[in-house]
């Protein structure tokens, strides 16, 4: 066993590919914060058109990264901090000469889930900039980089449940607005304070991403089922602890259909909008995406400052509502507006089939809602397998499974996309032979093997569960991880692995 786990540790070693120079950093504040959120930025001068880029990054727990006011990545990618991942981009296409802005909002957990361990917070970036005039620039996380802690996100904010993160109780109008592009002015941020260089405790190794980088693509619902009134508590707004018994407590009422125009307007992506006028109660609606969904819900409204949406998300309804209010998960997050137009997106994946949006407006201008969807994300499968025959029944059977096994593919093979996202090797393995026929990647796969491998104990018994510092004893998905293996050479005919 010792020699198994001296020999992963220098296979995944000889994986990395590019000599770190870059300083691991945070801010001045305490070390693994709970429920934490970081805003990073870097202001870099290019002398001249840009030929090739090439930025390398990674965080504990999570980040994003954008150039010059827009999205370029997520990650990183699950993994145990021994053989931490990190992600590789190529931006040419990004940046120009002239000033240029890097920026990045890190979330630290501070806390473990069923797919991180705990570390401490922490980004890491390292770029190359060749020009066409021959000057290359190297850009390294040190202590030039500005760095300030977000109080827009509730750092009390709820858990959803033990196997996830945290509820997104969200306050747009503490946020800096536009911090990642050009103009933005942080002189009054601080400069980041330097941690260490790589490698070092608990990143004893940095492993590239051996896998692609995940779909994204928009999706809208499919029908409104439902629009009310509701009678809420007062106090609902200050007590966030309690934001799904609330809206499982809530009485509904019929809707003043006046208060609500152009509602259909929530099933398309165009310039058309709905709007909902305030009075003394506040509105929900109930969408239904049609299907089981996972993603980041996104939403595009205009209206005051101060009106509160809230989010709740379900596979099923009960009656006629959602329930976030359930033992096992409460599924809420809530978005506080500032003035204007506006979009917001989730930091962290939910998974659903139904949503409940729930208006709180005590001005009397109206919330004009242009979208309420998702920004669709999934492993980037390709439906390569197929199935038909004479029984319709057996035909929707494959298509619903195929899809079902897409929901469940992200970083890893996951057991669900709604209550744990976790990588659970008795999981991995069903999905892993569906996916031969359906999909035929193997990355994923080689992947979760490995993860697996790396949580193995001097007795050799591996954890049921992992990435996670919560160890899961079951026997038999010790022995479907070795059956996997197996199964993997007998599809793949690849010895290496």
């Amino acid at each position: 066993v010792l020699l198994l786990s001296s020999s992963l540790a220098r296979a995944e070693r000889q994986k990395e590919t590019i000599r770190w120079q870059a300083n691991w950093i945070w801010c001045k504040d305490e070390r693994s914060p709970r429920n934490f959120y970081l805003y990073a930025r870097k202001e870099v001068e290019i002398p001249a058109p840009v030929e090739r880029a090439e930025f390398n990054c990674t965080a504990d727990s999570r980040y994003q990264l954008f150039i010059n006011g827009r999205l370029i990545g997520r990650g990183p990618a699950r993994s145990d901090p021994r053989w931490q991942s990190y992600d590789k981009y190529e931006v040419s296409s990004h940046l120009h000469p002239g000033k240029n802005v890097i920026a990045a909002l890190i979330h630290h957990y501070g806390e473990t889930t069923l797919s991180y361990i705990p570390g401490r917070g922490a980004f890491l970036f390292q770029g190359e900039v060749m020009c066409t005039n021959g000057d290359v620039l190297t850009i390294l996380s040190d202590d030039t980089w500005r760095v300030l802690p977000s109080n827009a996100w509730d750092k009390d904010a709820p858990r959803l449940n033990g196997s996830l993160g945290f509820q997104e109780i969200y306050d747009a109008r503490l946020a800096p607005k536009n911090w990642t592009e050009k103009d933005f002015d942080d002189s009054k941020w601080t400069s980041a304070m330097v941690i260490g260089r790589s490698p070092m405790v608990p990143w004893t190794s940095l492993v590239p991403r051996d896998i692609p980088r995940l779909l994204e693509k928009f999706v809208l619902p499919k029908a409104v089922l439902a629009a009310g009134e509701i009678q809420s508590r007062k106090d609902r707004w200050q007590r966030v602890s309690n934001i799904a018994k609330f809206i499982a407590e809530e009485t509904r009422e019929s809707l003043d259909t006046a208060r609500v125009q152009n509602i259909e307007a929530l099933l398309n992506k165009d310039d058309r909008y709905t709007r909902i006028y305030s009075s003394g109660k506040d509105v929900y609606l109930l969408l239904d995406f049609g299907k089981e969904v996972v993603g980041y819900p996104h939403l595009k409204v205009e209206g005051p400052a101060g009106v509160i949406i809230d989010l709740c998300y379900s596979e099923t309804l009960e009656g006629s509502k959602v329930n976030p209010d359930l033992e096992q998960i409460k599924p809420v997050d809530r978005y506080t507006m500032q003035g204007g137009l506006q979009t917001w997106e989730t930091f962290s994946k939910r998974g659903f089939r139904y949503m409940q949006v729930d208006i709180h407006n005590e001005s009397p201008e109206p919330l004009k809602i242009y979208c309420m969807g998702l920004n669709f994300s999934t492993y980037p499968v390709e439906y390569r397998g197929a199935f038909d025959c004479s029984d319709e029944l057996l035909n929707q059977i494959w298509k619903v499974g195929r899809y079902t096994l897409q929901l469940c593919m992200e970083d890893t093979y996951e057991d669900c996309p709604f209550r744990e996202q976790a990588q659970w090797m008795g999981d991995a393995r069903v999905e892993a032979l569906i996916n031969y026929y359906t999909f035929g990647d193997t990355k994923l796969i080689v992947r979760c093997l490995r993860q697996i491998g790396q949580s193995q104990l001097p007795k050799g018994i591996t954890s049921g569960v992992y990435p996670t510092k919560w160890f899961k004893e079951i026997q038999d998905f010790c022995l479907l991880w070795i059956i996997s293996l197996w199964d993997y050479y007998q599809y793949t005919g690849d010895r290496g692995l």
